[in-house]
């Protein structure tokens, strides 16, 4: 994985086939935080996108072998409305398991 500093994204996307499979495109809320700038991921070693930005850059990822890890390359205040997080952190604990 290798975090990369870029443009403000308006929106994200949920990728097919990933625990993120159905949450569609979401808005990002840069009022929140007041960020001008988001970071980029490059997955490697098998790890999915879990997210795409509006260029369509990866900006989350998911992987699972003998560790598992969830990363967000955008802050997770500014995901959409609280539907959306609480959607979202449902998936993750899922992920995750019990």
């Amino acid at each position: 994985m290798r975090p990369r500093t870029t443009r403000r994204p308006q929106t994200v996307t949920a990728v097919g086939g990933t625990i993120t499979d159905g949450l569609g495109t979401v808005p990002l809320n840069s009022a929140v935080l007041g960020a001008h700038f988001e970071d980029r991921i490059t997955p490697i070693n098998g790890a999915p996108a879990i997210f795409t930005d509006d260029s369509p850059a990866p900006d989350g990822l998911s992987f699972s072998a003998t560790y598992k890890v969830v990363f967000l390359a955008f802050p997770f205040e500014e995901y959409g409305a609280a539907s959306n997080q609480n959607a979202l952190v449902g998936r993750v604990k899922t992920f995750f398991g019990p």
